[in-house]
């Protein structure tokens, strides 16, 4: 990733003081807890923009992953000094409501970013019909939230991305819905946060 002080032809403030409104914005965001790479070049340009009216528009290039990462460990759980947070993902249940394939049922496996693969084993798969769900027995934990990643091992060899919960910060139970082809998927689960 990288972050310029300014759009292309465009000129920096230097600001008030000591330091550019970019400086400032960018010292004041890199050791924020709880703010992922992947939205630190937004936040510092909305920090500019405001500082400068919209004068100065700082450009962002980037290329990385999905997977949140942090520059400064996750928030720690009060009175605990030194207790990462744990993301916890369980009951997950998988419906199929239209499969993807036209004869026969989908065959699909679960990718989890904390490097975890159900039906364990390469090539292992689940196979399901319209109307049919896959009860996911084993829960996921991470210091980082849990992304799941919805695989179909489809007839000619491909592996193909059904789509990606992103399950996020916040406890609850939630259900997303998948639209991939002409199949439809939900997605069903907990988040559990502790340490």
């Amino acid at each position: 990733m990288v972050i310029y002080a300014a759009a292309p032809g465009q000129t920096a403030a230097d600001g008030a003081g000591g330091n550019s409104p970019f400086a400032k914005s960018l010292a004041s965001r890199l050791p924020q807890a709880d703010l992922p790479l992947q939205l630190l070049g937004g936040s510092v340009r909305d920090d500019v923009l405001g500082a400068t009216g919209g004068d100065q528009r700082p450009f962002v290039s980037a290329s990385v992953t999905g997977t949140p990462i942090y520059l400064v460990p996750r928030s720690l759980r009060e009175g605990v000094p030194g207790a990462p947070l744990r993301y916890m993902v369980d009951n997950i249940v998988i419906t199929c409501i239209k499969r993807t394939e036209k004869f026969g049922e989908d065959e699909i496996y679960l990718r989890v970013n904390n490097g975890e693969r159900l039906p364990e084993g390469e090539g292992s798969k689940f196979d399901i019909g319209n109307g049919e769900s896959w009860v996911v027995d084993q829960p996921f934990s991470s210091v980082a939230p849990i992304s799941l990643t919805v695989m179909e091992d489809d007839p000619i060899g491909d592996h193909d991305v059904i789509g990606i919960i992103e399950t996020g910060t916040v406890k609850g139970s939630f259900t997303k819905t998948l639209l991939y082809d002409a199949g439809e998927y939900t997605v069903s689960y907990n988040v559990r946060i502790g340490t």
